[in-house]
């Protein structure tokens, strides 16, 4: 299945019910060419039977071989009924009205087969050709059909009809029936082409995992066609009893208004969510201390986050899902930030018994929204097992209507990522590349200054030579929701400042002098500052997308003693920070939401300082172990992944260094402090590390379980092709994994992590980028 887009779309449909004929060998059900057949004919209306037998004589496994076999056996049967009709003729020639209509009827079968010859031409030799000609498609096999049925409809003989009908019928049959695979799924209609929607793509891929007898009569004869739509797209979701009460009231069974419905329902799960949280806080009254105010504040913030997302992703569904299919890996994505938007309020809880209130209280519309992002993952999935890439919508939608999202993928020679728009590039590069002898762009953390090269938006100086003398302020006269760049220049000097970037101040840019010289710097912490969460220690709060930075430095400088103190969080999706460095202890660099790539950058610190919700890489870049409180262990990651493999979130580390810093050099002895490359914060806990040098500070057995809890025995912790003394494998945990080939990687790279990255739609190849 070695092509460019075997479908532009997949939908879910009535793919629970499989009617397929049972084989004369029992040990044939199990196979996968009867449990495919079974799957693609479980949509046929007309005549399944016919469908199953006919495609039983097809030697082969793949979906779109056996699709394309149908109207191949129609066309077949179709010429065979011209020759019926031909051989009937002699004996009917003493009735003029008979030969007329045997005549009539021949003239039209042959109209049929010219249309089979426009179908062909139409269908092209590749599915690409078929989606943008679907609408010939379809209507040459309606046409086909009309063909056959004004054939009967003029024959007034019942003796007659009755003869024909027997001799013309597997032709109709099979003509229908390949019709009923093009009618099953929906027409998405965009403003370049049309998406072709089969139903019976996932129908295929859940038929063969279910692993069915593929006999008919079963538990779901019974179901209606809205029961079986329901049990369709319920059956892949974390919480299916969930699932179907919510789609049960919901009248229909087109896949794409159950969706949306579905969608609409989680909508209303979360504004109750929010209501709760609001008369949580009502109902303390005076007896809330600042701690539990600041989380119940911050609840409501992130959950009214997660409701504009919602709103987003209802309005680019459009009312059919119009343009969904290029868009279906950001929906999926901003579907995924709206689940850590609730999971952010939990985490911030540090009373057990207030969380698990908190917990109970939003349960509902976390479970619809683990739910929706299942739902969506499962069209992804199918598509991906039936050879079909996210990204290959770019072919079929011909590069019209609205552009598609910027992905992260190649580097170009400056090190930035190509998703980036040539502007972008341009102010990356030449940010803080003025006159006065700046050094150079090829430094971890440092270079900057001057910025003459471009013109910022703002410039923010503490001497009051800029237009403002805090950064906040320039942050507050970007304007909302900007569909261009605000670009901050923030001349040298130490800023000790809370910096906060509400959701609707996006696209932002922020350039220093030097990461050494443009310093951001704050002391919250969730132990020593009062009111105070580890989201709300960050020194720098990043919470809208497209946010840039280069040649800052970031600090908490709470200590250790201060616990959680973080230097930045991120929470908006695509992110690219270069060329700037993290300082602090506990928590140090935030990366919780969407995707976020770093590269150049120098991190230090101790328990879990680099830790989120994200799907972060971070490449070429100085991580440094911190000596921290006495008797306390370092950590460099700790993911947050509690969903799994539906969604892409982790940590990968790509060509760093994983060092001491100079308060570590040299510690040795049984009073060493002991560093590990990570713990699993959450259940799925996802970290890579690939191509690093890692030094002798960090412990042989290189990771080690979160006390307590059981989350190494589903954690996925993978290193590949590393180097230095504490790179050997030898004594990982067995719940860890050492990649022997690039294989096993790849789909941690750039390209694949945080994309994908339709630049590699061409070459049509594996992508190992960077291994």
């Amino acid at each position: 299945m070695n092509v460019a887009i075997k479908l532009a779309f997949l939908f879910l449909t009535v793919t629970s019910t499989l009617t397929a004929t049972p084989a004369k060998r029992p040990d044939y059900l199990s196979t996968q060419h009867a449990k495919t057949i079974a799957g693609i004919c479980t949509v046929i209306q007309t005549d399944t039977s016919l469908c199953t037998k006919t495609l039983k004589e097809v030697p082969s496994d793949d979906p779109i071989t056996l699709i394309r076999a149908l109207p191949t056996a129609a066309e077949s049967s179709v010429k065979k009924s011209v020759t019926f009709l031909i051989g009937i003729k002699p004996k009917h020639t003493s009735n003029a009205v008979a030969t007329a209509a045997i005549n009539s009827c021949e003239k039209n079968l042959n109209n049929a087969l010219e249309d089979f010859a426009e179908f062909w031409k139409a269908t092209g030799k590749d599915v690409t050709t078929l989606a943008h000609n679907y609408f010939t498609c379809k209507k040459t096999l309606t046409s086909i059909m009309g063909y056959h049925s004004t054939c009967l409809d003029d024959i007034k003989d019942k003796n007659l009809l009755k003869e024909v009908e027997s001799g013309i019928g597997v032709g109709k049959n099979l003509s229908s029936n390949s019709f009923d695979v093009f009618n099953v799924g929906k027409v998405v209609i965009s403003a370049a082409s049309v998406l072709l929607v089969v139903g019976v793509a996932i129908g295929v891929v859940t038929y063969v995992n279910r692993g069915d007898d593929g006999g008919g009569g079963g538990k779901d004869a019974s179901l209606n066609s809205h029961q079986k739509a329901v049990q369709a797209i319920c059956q892949t979701t974390t919480d299916q009893g969930s699932c179907s009460k919510t789609l049960d009231p919901v009248k229909s069974d087109d896949p794409s208004k159950l969706i949306k419905a579905f969608l609409l329902a989680t909508k209303d799960a979360i504004t109750k969510s929010s209501n709760f949280t609001a008369t949580t806080e009502g109902g303390m009254g005076k007896n809330m201390n600042a701690t539990t105010k600041a989380v119940l504040d911050y609840c409501k913030r992130v959950l009214t986050y997660a409701l504009e997302d919602l709103e987003t992703i209802v309005e680019e569904m459009g009312a059919d899902l119009q343009q969904s299919g290029s868009k279906l890996d950001q929906l999926k994505q901003w579907l995924t930030g709206v689940f850590n938007y609730q999971t952010d309020c939990l985490d911030d809880i540090e009373e057990v018994e207030f969380r698990k209130i908190m917990g109970e209280g939003i349960s509902n519309s976390k479970v619809l929204t683990s739910n929706a992002i299942d739902i969506f993952h499962s069209v992804v999935t199918a598509m991906t097992q039936m050879g079909v890439k996210v990204d290959d919508m770019k072919n079929v939608m011909g590069g019209l209507g609205a552009p598609a999202r910027r992905l992260l993928g190649d580097i170009d020679q400056n090190g930035l990522p190509k998703w980036l728009s040539g502007k972008d590039r341009k102010l990356m590069a030449k940010a803080g590349r003025g006159g006065g002898g700046a050094p150079r762009d090829d430094g971890i953390g440092e270079g900057g200054g001057g910025g003459g090269k471009i013109k910022a938006t703002h410039v923010v100086a503490k001497d009051g030579s800029g237009k403002f003398k805090t950064i906040s302020e320039a942050v507050n006269a970007c304007p909302d929701k900007n569909k261009g760049r605000c670009i901050i220049h923030i001349k040298a000097g130490t800023y000790n400042e809370v910096v906060r970037i509400p959701k609707k101040k996006n696209n932002i840019f922020m350039f220093g002098d030097g990461a050494t010289k443009t310093i951001i710097t704050f002391n919250k912490s969730v132990k020593l500052t009062p009111g105070t969460t580890t989201s709300l220690s960050a020194t720098v709060q990043v919470e809208s997308e497209g946010f840039m930075a280069k040649w800052i430095g970031f600090k908490n400088t709470a200590g250790p003693l201060g616990h959680q103190a973080v230097a930045l969080r991120v929470n908006g999706d695509r992110a690219v920070i270069f060329n700037c460095r993290f300082d602090a202890y506990q928590d140090t660099l935030y990366v919780n939401n969407g995707r976020q790539f770093y590269r150049n950058i120098v991190v230090s610190g101790t328990v879990d300082f680099i830790f989120g919700k994200s799907a972060t890489v971070i490449q070429n870049s100085l991580l440094l172990l911190r000596k921290g409180s006495p008797g306390q262990s370092n950590y460099v990651t700790a993911d947050g992944n509690e969903k799994g493999a539906a969604v892409k979130i982790g940590i990968v580390l790509q060509n760093c260094r994983i060092m001491p810093d100079k308060d570590l050099i040299g510690d040795k002895g049984p009073k060493k402090v002991k560093s590990y490359l990570g713990r699993p914060w959450k259940k799925f806990s996802t970290a890579v590390i690939i191509g690093s040098e890692i030094s002798a500070s960090i412990e042989p057995e290189g990771w080690t379980e979160w006390k307590g809890e059981q989350n190494h025995k589903t954690a996925k912790y993978i290193e590949f092709n590393n180097r230095g003394p504490g790179a050997k494998t030898n004594v990982r945990p067995r719940w860890t994994k050492a990649a022997k080939s690039a294989a096993e990687v790849e789909g941690f790279t750039v390209a694949n992590w945080v994309g994908p990255a339709n630049w590699i739609q061409e070459a049509n190849v594996p992508v190992q980028l960077g291994l």
